[in-house]
């Protein structure tokens, strides 16, 4: 009688029931966990992002340190909502990230950033600059692909002092190391900036040559001995200065740069001119006019031709 009253038979249905529920719930944990642990989940539906590079301009470019700051717009197009994460400047740190535009789908970030550069001194101080910013990001939920076109390569930049290429060089890097899926993004975007050949010429070379010419007008000036040594020591010393004001305290880097090569051969040269008029004095004092005319000849058409050989030598092998 007990077995067959309602009040039983509700009761058994009822934990019937909430014991299903529990086994249900139970495996859909567990299968949970068993994607989760084999990476099944991740992987089966991954979002893509497109990334957009954009770079707006640069500035402060400092041969002490090689290092200048960038402003570019990075962008993100995604097959879903999200928010990309994991992004990193492998050659600098960002400095802000101001969101431009921020939807579901489609997010837009104005970067700038503090980044570092390879110094090239060799040809100071007509050199050319590599400037690089190299973009890094994994995320295991998102494949990241470069979009060519939210990614510019036309520039038209304007860099103080220094003159910017007109293309922007987006090459990718390796990721293999990185990430074995593939999802990870690894591009660096490169532009080139050199200093105008005026620019270098006007503020630097120029008078640079005025004062080797003015060690070369000693030979050919009145028979003056003090004032002629006098102009000679006054080169010399503009010379020193001169080198000193000119990449005087950036690090040689790969070599001597052409600017010091070229003040080397300047002290050189007119070392010679101070030590040819100490000679020239001294055979004057003996009144050896016959050798002092033949060293006299020997100097003036000798030393500036020696002076124009080592010079395009120099030119040559620098800038080949």
């Amino acid at each position: 009688m007990i077995a067959r009253s309602p009040f039983w038979r509700r009761t058994g249905a009822a934990l019937l029931a909430v014991l299903a529920m529990l086994l249900l719930m139970a495996g859909t944990v567990w299968a949970a966990e068993g994607d989760s642990a084999t990476g099944q989940h991740a992987d089966a539906r991954p979002i893509d992002a497109k990334v957009g590079f954009e770079l707006l301009g640069i500035r402060n470019i400092n041969m002490l340190s090689g290092e200048y700051e960038a402003l570019f717009n990075l962008s993100f197009k995604t097959s879903a909502p999200c928010e990309p994460a994991g992004f990193l400047i492998e050659n600098g740190r960002i400095q802000s990230a101001v969101p431009v535009l921020k939807e579901p789908d489609h997010k837009v970030y104005r970067v700038r950033a503090q980044l570092t550069f390879d110094v090239d001194t060799r040809k100071i101080p007509f050199e050319n600059q590599d400037l690089a910013i190299q973009l890094r990001a994994e995320d295991p939920g998102i494949r990241y692909e470069m979009d060519p076109d939210a990614t510019p390569t036309s520039l038209n930049l304007s860099v103080v002092d220094w003159v910017p290429g007109t293309q922007l060089a987006v090459t990718p890097m390796d990721t293999s190391k990185i990430d074995g899926k593939n999802r990870a993004f690894r591009y660096q975007y490169g532009v080139s900036v050199h200093r105008s050949v005026a620019w270098s010429i006007l503020r630097f070379m120029l008078p640079a040559l005025a004062l080797t010419s003015s060690a070369f007008l000693v030979l050919v000036l009145p028979d003056d001995f003090k004032s002629r040594l006098g102009m000679a020591l006054a080169a010399f010393i503009g010379t020193v200065f001169l080198q000193l004001s000119v990449g005087g305290r950036v690090p040689i880097r790969g070599g001597l740069p052409f600017w010091d090569k070229y003040q080397v051969i300047s002290y050189i040269t007119i070392s010679i001119v101070i030590a040819y008029l100490f000679i020239d004095n001294a055979l004057k004092e003996k009144d050896l006019t016959e050798k002092r005319a033949r060293l006299t000849g020997y100097v003036r058409a000798l030393l500036p031709t020696a002076w124009l050989v080592v010079m395009a030598t120099v030119i040559v092998t620098t800038f080949r």
